[in-house]
């Protein structure tokens, strides 16, 4: 597992290695059944896709279920889609008031192992991005448990 993390006030990059094809990683970001696997920040969470249309304007809209019963739902545009190696949509919490921020995703391939690039922009304080970070570390540890199962069948 190799992951980086780089920060400054608005903006949030990580990078990380699947040991998966392209193909398989831009899927698991653009399938309902595969995002409800791994889209959110601890196992503890349950994940509900209520909407998903992966074409450049198509929306997206994500509930995540903490434990506790407390609802975080995530929406936004497609902006950008180029598969299996670019995607890029607007990122906004339902649940919170703020400011719609800017996800990118890039994907390149070497020896079947794919690095993943996320780039999260337009965050508007540093807490909101420190938040962010721990959430999609967690979301990309999953992602990378998800990723090794395809692998092993």
């Amino acid at each position: 597992m190799d992951a980086n993390v780089m920060t400054n006030n608005d903006v949030l990059e990580m990078k990380r290695v699947f040991n998966a094809p392209c193909e398989q990683v831009f899927r698991a970001w653009t399938d309902a059944e595969a995002l409800r696997n791994w889209f959110a920040p601890t196992d503890d969470f349950s994940t509900t896709v209520l909407e998903l249309d992966v074409r450049v304007g198509g929306r997206y809209t994500i509930e995540m279920l903490e434990p506790n019963g407390e609802t975080h739902t995530v929406s936004g545009e497609y902006v950008l889609i180029e598969p299996p190696h670019r995607l890029a949509f607007t990122w906004h919490w339902i649940s919170k008031q703020g400011s719609q921020m800017l996800v990118t995703i890039e994907l390149s391939e070497t020896d079947g192992k794919t690095t993943l690039s996320l780039l999260h922009e337009q965050i508007p304080d540093v807490a909101t991005r420190d938040a962010h970070e721990e959430g999609w570390m967690g979301c990309l540890n999953r992602l990378d448990t998800l990723m090794s199962g395809y692998c092993a069948r």
